[in-house]
C-alpha cells in the first residue's frame, strides 16, 4: 500500500478517536501547558492532539506500544515531546513486521527547530516493502520532512528500505543520539540524508545497509549538509560506503567525526564520494579515519570529486588508507604527495574503542593547515575542547588538551578515581573503566558476599594509560558481589548488584 495512504488511514482513525473519546479537551491546556502520558492523555498521539504551540508533552517511563504510541505525526506543531527520565526508561516500541508496517515518528514540512523529540528509544520500526519507491519505504524509526530538533534518543533495531534508523527530506538539527543496529534493504542504515541536514555529535553505530552507506548515506542533499563531531564507527555496506556515502551530492561539510571500524564490501570503507552536483563543493577536514576495511579505498574511495581533504588522520585501513584522494597536512603513512602531509605513527590512546591524540609526542599537535579561512567549525572538537589550541589546529578529529586525557598523580588517586564499573545493576556483563598512571601490577578479582572467588578477570603487568573493558558474568546468579580492585599496593572494592 502507498504510504501516504497508510498516514492517510492512521490520521483518520486518530480524528475519529478524538472526536468519540476525547480524554481532555484542549481547552482545558493553556499554551505553554505541560501535558503528562499516561496521566492526562492515555497515549502520545493524543496529547500531541490535545498541545498548542509552546506546549511540552512529557512521557512518563514505560513501554509505549499500539496506536497512538506508533506513526506518531508531530502535527506540524511548535512543541517539545520528550521523556521524563530518559530513553534508557521511556521506550517506543513500534512492533512492525512484514507485511505489518509501523514507524516511529513522523514530521510534516511545518515543523522547525522549536518542534523537538527527546529521550525516547524508538525500536523495531519496519518499512521494508518490495519494488518501493523511496517515499514508500522510509524511515523506520523518523520520517522527516521538515527542520525539527531531534535530540538524545537511541534509535535502534528499525528496518527499512530507506533509512532505517532516519530519513529526512528536510533541515533538521540531529543531534547527540545513539543510531545503532539499524538496517537498510537499500540505502542509509543508520541514516539517509535527502535534505540539508546537521547531523552532529551522534554515535551511529553497528548499522547495515545493502546497497550503500551503512552509517550515513546522502543524495542530492542541500547546502550544506554538514556531519560534524560524530563517532561513526562499525557499520557495514554491502556496496559502498561502511561508514558513509555520498551520492550525486550537492555541497557538504565533514569534520571532526571519528570513523572508525566501518566495512564496505566494494569502494570506501570509511568513506566512499561519488559527485557533486553543479559548482558545488565538500569540506572533508579534522577528522581521524582508523581501521576501516574495504575493497578499494579503505579509509576514503573517491569516484569523481576534485577538492582537497585536509587535516585528516589516515591509519591502519585496508587495503590502503585513500583512494584517489588529494590530501594536504594530512597524516597518512603511506608516502602521499601535498602540501604539509606527515608520514609517521600517530600516536593514539584507546578509550572506549575510540582513538584519540594521546601527548604531545604525537606529530599530530599544531600540524593542520595554519589558514583555517573558510573551514566551518563547531570550536569544540568532539571531547568538548576548543578546536584551536596554541594558536594552531591540530590534525584529526580532537585538539590536544591534558584536561581531556585523565591524569593520576599518585597511586592513591586510583581509590577515589577509579575503577568506574558499569551498569549497576549489572546482567551478563560488566564494563569497566580505569586510568593507570605508570607501569605497574594490575589484579582485578570479583568474588561473592559470601567471599567466594567468582573469577579473576586481569592479573599482569600494565603500563601507563586509559583501559575500557568488557567481561562476561552471564554464568553469575542473582545476588551482591564484589570487585575488587588492586594496582600496586593500592586496594577498592566495588559493589555490584547482579539480577
Amino acid at each position: 500500500m502507498n504510504r501516504y495512504l497508510i498516514l492517510l488511514f492512521i490520521g483518520l482513525g486518530f480524528y475519529f478517536h478524538a472526536i468519540s473519546d476525547p480524554t481532555k479537551n484542549q481547552e482545558e491546556f493553556k499554551t505553554g501547558s505541560v501535558i503528562k502520558v499516561p496521566e492526562d492523555c492515555k497515549t502520545i498521539q493524543q496529547a500531541i492532539d490535545t498541545a498548542q504551540n509552546g506546549d511540552t508533552v512529557l512521557v512518563a517511563d514505560g513501554i509505549y506500544t499500539g496506536e497512538g504510541n506508533r506513526d506518531i505525526d508531530f502535527r506540524g506543531k511548535a512543541i517539545v515531546v520528550r521523556s521524563e527520565n530518559g530513553y534508557e526508561n521511556c521506550i517506543i516500541d513500534c512492533q512492525g513486521s512484514e507485511g505489518d508496517y509501523h514507524y516511529g515518528f513522523f514530521f510534516r514540512k511545518e515543523e522547525r527547530r522549536n518542534s523537538v523529540l527527546e529521550g525516547f528509544t524508538i525500536k523495531n520500526g519496519w518499512l521494508i516493502q518490495t519494488d518501493c519507491m523511496e517515499e514508500d519505504g522510509s524511515g523506520g524509526g523518523i520520517l522527516i520532512y521538515s527542520s525539527p530538533t531531534i535530540r538524545n534518543n537511541k534509535i535502534i533495531n528499525n528496518r527499512a528500505s530507506f533509512g532505517a534508523g532516519i530519513h529526512s527530506e528536510g533541515s533538521p538539527l540531529i543531534v547527540e543520539n545513539i543510531i545503532e543496529s539499524n538496517e537498510a534493504a537499500r540505502w542509509g542504515g543508520g541514516l539517509s540524508l535527502n535534505g540539508k541536514e546537521t547531523v552532529m555529535g551522534n554515535i551511529i553505530c553497528e548499522n547495515v545497509a545493502k546497497d550503500g552507506g551503512g552509517g550515513i548515506f546522502s543524495r542530492q542533499s542541500g547546502i550544506y549538509t554538514t556531519i560534524v563531531n560524530n563517532i561513526i564507527k562499525s557499520n557495514r555496506s554491502f556496496g559502498n560506503g561502511g561508514g558513509i556515502s555520498l551520492d550525486i551530492t550537492n555541497s557538504f561539510v565533514i569534520t571532526g567525526n571519528f570513523i572508525v571500524d566501518n566495512e564496505a564490501s566494494v569502494y570506501g570503507g570509511g568513506v566512499y564520494l561519488s559527485q557533486t552536483v553543479g559548482e558545488n563543493v565538500f569540506k572533508i577536514y579534522n577528522n581521524t579515519i582508523v581501521g576501516n576495511n574495504a575493497r578499494e579505498g579503505g579509509g576514503i574511495y573517491n569516484h569523481n570529486i576534485a577538492d582537497t581533504i585536509t587535516n585528516c588522520v589516515f591509519y591502519l585501513n585496508s587495503p590502503q588508507d585513500i583512494s584517489n584522494c588529494n590530501l594536504t597536512y594530512c597524516c597518512i603513512k603511506d608516502e602521499v604527495q601535498g602540501v604539509g602531509n606527515i608520514h609517521e605513527d600517530p600516536v593514539f590512546i584507546t578509550v572506549n574503542d575510540i582513538l584519540w591524540i594521546n601527548d604531545s609526542s604525537s606529530p599530530c599537535v599544531n600540524a593542520g593547515n595554519p589558514d583555517t579561512t573558510g573551514l566551518f567549525f563547531t570550536w569544540k572538537d568532539i571531547l568538548g575542547n576548543e578546536r584551536i589550541i596554541d594558536n594552531r589546529i591540530d590534525i584529526g578529529a580532537n585538539e590536544l588538551d591534558k584536561k581531556a586525557i585523565p591524569t593520576i598523580a599518585n597511586e592513591s588517586d586510583i581509590v577515589s578515581d577509579v575503577p568506574l564499573v558499569y551498569p549497576v545493576p549489572a546482567n551478563t556483563k560488566i564494563s569497566l573503566r580505569y586510568v593507570i598512571p605508570y607501569t605497574g601490577e594490575i589484579s582485578i578479582t570479583i568474588y561473592s558476599s559470601s567471599g567466594i572467588q567468582m573469577a579473576s578477570l586481569i592479573d599482569s603487568k600494565i603500563n601507563k594509560g586509559v583501559y575500557e573493558e568488557s567481561f562476561d558474568i552471564s554464568s553469575f546468579s542473582r545476588g551482591i558481589y564484589f570487585l575488587k580492585f588492586r594496582f600496586n599496593n593500592v586496594e577498592k572494592i566495588i559493589k555490584i548488584p547482579v539480577e
